[in-house]
């Protein structure tokens, strides 16, 4: 049976001196709140807290990489027959995309740095492409911890109902170090106890 392989398109930005940046929080206080941060002609849609958080992290994580970087360097326009494509790209993220970085130093050259985010490859090319981005993507960071919703609190209700079975002593425990120990717990039961309140502070 011929099964059909799946698709998947990788962007790579080229990234020349300080970048035009924004960072923007749209419909604020909904359940459709959204921090975009725009990068030169990407736009980038964070859609969760977590998301923002690793974006921001890997940036912070190799400032000492940009050390290396030159100061600035010159964009070489791409000509040919046809004239020059200039192109724009919208991204969606959410969720903990895979987010890792290296300095590349090719012999005879500058060094450049390749942070990658998710399917999304940018090609740093001196120091203020680094620095304007890395504070667009802090700037996004900061703004989503007040704007974009908190984790769902259904992942809270289970971890407290997990650490409440924690807390209940084992059913049928007979590794007890004393006899006498191992007897009283044969003979009586231990008593059950209480579980937490489910009170709306506590829910939330």
């Amino acid at each position: 049976m011929y099964e059909r392989e799946r698709q998947s398109v990788g962007v790579v930005l080229t990234l020349h001196g300080i970048q035009d940046t924004a960072v923007v929080a749209h419909h604020a206080d909904t359940d459709s709140a959204v921090v975009s941060v725009r990068i030169g002609r990407a736009l980038i849609y964070l859609r969760e807290r977590q998301t923002a958080v690793t974006f921001a992290k890997v940036w912070r994580r190799h400032s000492m990489d940009a050390a290396r970087l030159p100061r600035a360097q010159a964009q070489r326009a791409a000509q040919d027959a046809g004239g020059v494509l200039d192109a724009g790209v919208v991204i969606d993220a959410q969720g903990r995309p895979p987010a890792s970085g290296r300095l590349v130093r090719p012999p005879g050259q500058h060094s450049h740095l390749r942070i990658q985010l998710g399917r999304v490859v940018f090609d740093v090319r001196d120091l203020g492409a680094f620095a304007s981005t890395q504070m667009a993507f802090r700037d996004a960071e900061v703004l989503s911890s007040s704007v974009l919703p908190e984790p769902r609190s259904a992942s809270r209700r289970e971890q407290a109902f997990d650490q409440a079975a924690r807390a209940l002593p084992p059913v049928g425990d007979t590794n007890s170090r004393s006899p006498r120990r191992a007897a009283a717990v044969a003979g009586a039961a231990p008593p059950i106890r209480r579980a937490p309140s489910l009170g709306q502070g506590w829910m939330q």
